[in-house]
């Protein structure tokens, strides 16, 4: 699908995936899952996995850390406009192994 931030906009505005089905007017449609998280939990799951979160409704700000894991055979692909996160100034091309400073090895072999 077509990434969408929190307020509703677009990621890319030129995106060739499609739409994101109103899964909340529709909840029965699909499996949805959630877990009764507390501080310090985690939560891993693929990288194209639809998800999100309610809103938050405590006077405390959400606190989020997010982590992209990829083997060592991962590839560049370049779709064009922003990448999310943003890497201003990366010189990968399409195909090129992520090998720069923007993606550190965790586990060099």
């Amino acid at each position: 699908f077509s990434p969408t931030r929190f307020n509703g906009s677009k990621l890319y505005s030129h995106s060739r995936f499609k739409e994101l089905p109103d899964i909340d007017a529709h909840q029965e449609d699909y499996d949805i899952v959630s877990w009764a998280l507390e501080p310090g939990d985690a939560v891993a799951f693929h990288f194209r996995t639809l998800h999100g979160a309610k809103g938050n409704s405590t006077a405390r700000a959400r606190r989020v850390f997010s982590a992209r894991w990829v083997g060592d055979d991962a590839t560049f692909a370049d779709r064009g406009g922003v990448t999310s996160p943003p890497f201003p100034g990366l010189k990968l091309r399409d195909g090129e192994p992520l090998v720069a400073d923007e993606f550190p090895q965790v586990w060099p072999r």
